[in-house]
């Protein structure tokens, strides 16, 4: 009877360090919505990109990576607000289209967050209208970040790329 009693003691034990009380709750969540304007220049001596692999001849450019340092602004205007930078790569990885594997840091380095990153992760093809990312993580301010990125390409001069960002962190 005793040997009994001491099992179900520690049965109990056991069970109530690894189920969560009905009364914890998750710690609150803070949502934040960024609206920020992704610049990237392809051309002449402020280029924001550097060819790493070259892109291959194919339609895909299939293999091809590319470095990123490209500017986050508060407006479109390329003389408004600088707010962050987008560091990271792009590597070209289908061979049907032109489409790249992103990861990068969104860097902050003025305002509320500045001294704090986002690092994102996701897909992009390069004739899509619009982009979706996903936030993998962060530091500062947003240790521990979630959320996602839609994008959406604005017409831009030959040689550069703009894409409105309206990002979602948790």
């Amino acid at each position: 009877m005793a040997s009994s009693l001491n099992i179900l003691l520690l049965l109990l034990i056991t069970l109530s360090t690894i189920l969560p009380l009905s009364s914890q709750s998750p710690p609150p969540q803070n949502a934040t919505h960024l609206h920020l304007y992704f610049h990237e220049i392809n051309v002449g001596a402020n280029k924001t990109t550097k060819v790493i692999a070259p892109l291959n001849s194919t339609d895909s450019g299939f293999g091809g990576i590319i470095a990123l340092d490209d500017e986050l602004r508060e407006g479109s205007d390329t003389t408004s607000k600088l707010i962050g930078r987008a560091q990271g790569l792009a590597s070209a990885v289908s061979q049907e289209e032109l489409a790249f594997l992103f990861t990068a840091n969104f860097v902050f380095v003025e305002g509320k967050y500045s001294g704090s990153s986002l690092s994102v992760y996701g897909r992009f093809v390069l004739a899509s209208e619009t982009r979706e990312w996903s936030i993998i993580g962060g530091t500062g301010q947003f240790r521990l970040a979630g959320g996602y990125i839609v994008g959406k390409k604005l017409s831009s001069p030959s040689g550069t790329l703009l894409i409105e960002l309206d990002i979602y962190v948790l």
